[in-house]
């Protein structure tokens, strides 16, 4: 009686974990309307900037100052939305930047607990993932 008690609750916790983890990958996928002005911004020294991994990159700036750096994977090209206002369907999604040790260009840094530099830590920055523009 014991061992199925345990199979049991085994199986529960198991399949609470598989719930979870199916929620949450549809939850990035999930669209939502966004919107304000495609701002087109050059290559900096900035966390923005290295988020986009590109030398221009483009933004989304929403009426409360808030700006989202824009992956685009609709059939759009974003320079004709510049300085527009635009309404965009689309999505959040969290993308992680791996360190490669053997790089040398500058990146920005994790600083620990301890106020040093966290070597070869991993980036996350979130971008808007954009399925239509208009």
């Amino acid at each position: 009686m014991q061992k199925l008690s345990l199979l049991l609750l085994l199986f529960f916790f198991s399949s609470q974990v598989a719930f979870a983890q199916v929620k949450s990958k549809q939850g990035q996928s999930r669209s939502a309307s966004f919107s304000g002005t495609i701002l087109q911004k050059p290559w900096t020294k900035s966390a923005q900037s290295y988020c986009a991994q590109g030398s221009d990159y483009f933004v989304l700036k929403t009426n409360k100052n808030q700006e989202w750096v824009l992956e685009n994977t609709s059939t759009s090209d974003l320079k004709d939305f510049v300085d527009k206002k635009v309404k965009i369907t689309g999505f959040i999604r969290t993308k992680k930047i791996e360190a490669n040790p053997n790089e040398v260009s500058q990146r920005p840094v994790e600083i620990g607990p301890d106020g040093k530099e966290v070597a070869n830590a991993a980036f996350t920055c979130q971008v808007l993932v954009i399925k239509k523009i208009q």
